[in-house]
């Protein structure tokens, strides 16, 4: 309810006419325009009042509990300090509105932005009937997303004017990339509401509209990657993919990798000869004096006497300086011979005026001679 400020605040010419203000107003509602002894409600609203009852400054005040279908009569008089003046002249109300009937549903639909995530675009119209009568009342809607018929709402809104630039003869809303990884059918209804209706009063809802979800794009497969649809490239060796989808393919662990292509477990990634560990698990290099030929998740062996001696993750054991011969199977190098590294290499005869014991990396000075280079 709005209303003007009286003329005259009431007093006479020896008071300045502002010299007191209006305090309150006191705003009446009869169901009977001649009888205000029995009220239905009464409002006061006090000078700096503003809340969901009344704003004092704006001269606006809400009445409630009031019944649909019934003519009300409102006056209203205005109070200071000094007491209330004369009540207003009597207004009479239109009749309060019935529930607004059930808008139209008019389309669904749904849009994938991101794996298992979906937009979804409901339209509907407003009701033919407002419930409004012969007054053009404002529209609330109350807007349901359910995926059990409603026996539960995952999602709701509630659009009043403030809504996308004010309510319209045709309304969207969107629910914005909602997340439906096991592709569940959503199904939405809006009803109406208008600002007069009691709570609980809403009118009735719209029909369903479910939502059609895009079809699902093959992913590709087990060792394969690519987006959904294709094209699918095979995992590079040394990489794995277990699952079906756009995913892309693991590495394998340091010093591992496939031999299959594609290879479509994390057990496909065999350590690296020189060294060992369980299929699809962390690989450790063999220790010195060990070796290891071959792929695979087996042990380390030791190496035959005389050779591996130096080095880690040893495919092979090479003979140590002093021996000669094929890896694995060396002999010392015979004396007045040497032979200062590992490998396979033969063992070569001491310079002239030296010598070497068996199985010697180096040769030393005769007796009588000595080592001019030692000198310098």
């Amino acid at each position: 309810m709005y209303w003007d400020r009286p003329v005259s605040v009431g007093y006479d010419t020896y008071f300045p006419s502002n010299a007191y203000g209006i305090d309150y107003y006191r705003i009446e509602v009869s169901a009977n325009p001649s009888d205000f002894q029995n009220l239905v409600v009464s409002v006061t609203c006090s000078i700096g009042q503003t809340n969901s009852v009344c704003n004092f400054d704006r001269r606006v005040a809400s009445i409630v509990g009031l019944s649909k279908a019934v003519v009300y009569y409102y006056r209203i008089m205005a109070g200071t300090i000094v007491g209330i003046g004369q009540n207003s002249t009597t207004v009479a109300s239109p009749t309060i509105a019935g529930a607004p009937a059930a808008p139209v549903a008019v389309n669904l639909t749904s849009t994938e932005v991101s794996a298992g995530a979906f937009t979804y675009d409901f339209a509907f119209q407003a009701p033919a009937d407002t419930g409004a009568g012969t007054s053009v009342l404002a529209i609330v809607y109350y807007v349901q997303v359910s995926g059990d018929n409603f026996s539960t709402v995952v999602a709701s809104a509630t659009l009043t004017s403030a809504y996308a630039g004010g309510l319209q003869q045709n309304m969207l809303w969107t629910l914005q990339a909602y997340p439906n990884a096991n592709r569940t059918t959503y199904s939405f209804r809006v009803r109406a509401a208008n600002y007069f209706d009691t709570l609980g009063a809403s009118g009735p809802f719209s029909d369903v509209l479910s939502a059609v979800l895009p079809a699902v794009l093959p992913g590709c497969n087990a060792g394969y990657t690519g987006p959904d649809g294709g094209p699918c490239s095979a995992c590079p060796t040394g990489t794995w993919k277990s699952a079906t989808g756009s995913g892309s393919c693991t590495g394998c662990p340091f010093f591992s990798g496939g031999t299959c292509t594609p290879c479509t477990d994390s057990t496909a990634c065999l350590c690296n000869a020189g060294y060992s560990g369980p299929d699809g698990g962390s690989c450790t290099a063999c220790v010195a004096a060990t070796y290891k030929s071959g792929n695979g998740s087996q042990a380390c062996t030791s190496c035959p006497a005389n050779s591996g001696s130096l080095g880690t993750a040893l495919t092979v054991c090479p003979c140590d300086a002093g021996f000669t011969g094929p890896d694995g199977a060396c002999e010392a190098c015979a004396v007045g011979t040497h032979k200062s590294a590992p490998g396979p290499s033969a063992c070569e005869a001491c310079p002239e005026n030296t010598t070497s014991a068996l199985a010697s990396s180096s040769c030393v000075c005769d007796k009588g001679y000595y080592d001019l280079a030692a000198l310098e």
